[in-house]
């Protein structure tokens, strides 16, 4: 990321300058965004500077004894236009980096679970849970559609409803007002599958 003024890059510069040559810690804020201002200087002088040099000299000359001169040169020259010594620079750079994996991420805290609804009109009911069918519950009226009484509690962690008389569950859901919609929409649609399995203890 850029630094967007020319303000804010000279006091980012002050205070990395200032703290590498005391030899004090530098805020990872500043030093990396002076660390990116220095290597997008690097690359604009590569490209404006050293490659069309390379068209220009002798075949027989070394490549890389010529980038060493050029990043040489690169460097004195961002020092003395930006007060920033590059050698603390990239010791401080690789220092850090030689830190990171030291560092130990803190774990996340789990978030406490959403507090469960609470029930308007709370009734007594039983369901059937596993041929048990005398296990009692606190729930409330849900909705009723013809002749059929359907309740909904809370069970296992999941909004449950239930038919009233038979206590066999008919839809479960994270959400209240979901579960009511499901069930109402299963009734609706497959009443009378819905009623002659109620009836006969399953569903």
């Amino acid at each position: 990321m850029k630094i967007k003024t020319k303000r804010l890059q000279k006091k980012y510069l002050k205070i990395v300058a200032d703290r590498l040559a005391a030899g004090q810690e530098v805020p990872r804020f500043y030093f990396f965004k002076i660390e990116r201002h220095f290597e997008n200087y690097q690359i604009k002088n590569y490209v404006e500077k050293f490659r069309p040099m390379l068209h220009e000299v002798e075949a027989d000359l070394n490549w890389q004894d010529l980038r060493v001169e050029h990043m040489k040169k690169t460097n004195a020259e961002y020092e003395q236009k930006y007060g920033v010594d590059t050698k603390l620079l990239c010791r401080y750079s690789n220092a850090l980096r030689r830190n990171k994996s030291k560092r130990m991420r803190k774990p996340r805290k789990e978030k406490p679970a959403p507090p469960i609804r609470k029930l308007k009109n709370p009734l007594m009911y039983k369901i059937r849970v596993g041929g048990n069918s005398d296990y009692r519950v606190v729930g409330e009226p849900a909705f009723e559609y013809r002749g059929l009484k359907f309740f909904i509690h809370h069970f296992k962690g999941l909004w449950t409803v239930s038919e009233k008389e038979s206590g066999l569950q008919v839809i479960k859901d994270k959400r209240y007002k979901q579960a009511i919609a499901k069930a109402r929409k299963l009734i609706e649609e497959n009443f009378d599958k819905v009623k002659e399995a109620l009836r006969g203890r399953g569903i």
